[in-house]
Formats: structure tokens, C-alpha cells, sequence
């Protein structure tokens, strides 16, 4: 890739990939911090649902991430690769 293309935003999706990854790192944290802490006055049914929506609130997240992301590219198809 060139000087020109990386200037213009035509790189490669390093902050998304960056973000994914650091949000997933954090949900694991928080679920592992919630299960040793913070589950002890909840029910096992209690606990599933927290760690579905945790894990809905995250994945929500990371693909507003994306989104903002491909808009701000303009929804170019096959520009990159």
C-alpha cells in the first residue's frame, strides 16, 4: 500500500480489529471478575442471563464499532484486499 491510499483511509481495519479484541478481552474479564464476586446472591438462572446480556451489550458494541467504521468509508464494496 502506498503513502497516498494509507492517507486517505483505504488501510487496513486496525482500529475495529483493535477494538474487537480488546472488548472481547474485557467481557472475559468481567465475567470472570462476576463469577468470583459478585454471583454469590444470584441463582444460576440469574447468572446465564447476566452473562448472555453482558455478552449481547459487547457484541452490540463491537459492531457499532464496525459500522461506524464502514460508513465513514463510504460502503465501498471490494476496495480493500
Amino acid at each position: 500500500m502506498d503513502g497516498e491510499t494509507a492517507r486517505r483511509g483505504f488501510g487496513p481495519p486496525v482500529g475495529p480489529i483493535v477494538g474487537s479484541i480488546v472488548g472481547m478481552i474485557a467481557w472475559a474479564v468481567f465475567i470472570l471478575l462476576y463469577a468470583l464476586f459478585w454471583s454469590k446472591d444470584f441463582s444460576l438462572f440469574q447468572d446465564v442471563i447476566v452473562t448472555i446480556v453482558s455478552f449481547l451489550v459487547v457484541g452490540l458494541l463491537i459492531a457499532l464499532v464496525w459500522v461506524v467504521w464502514g460508513a465513514s468509508r463510504g460502503w465501498r464494496a471490494g476496495w480493500y484486499g
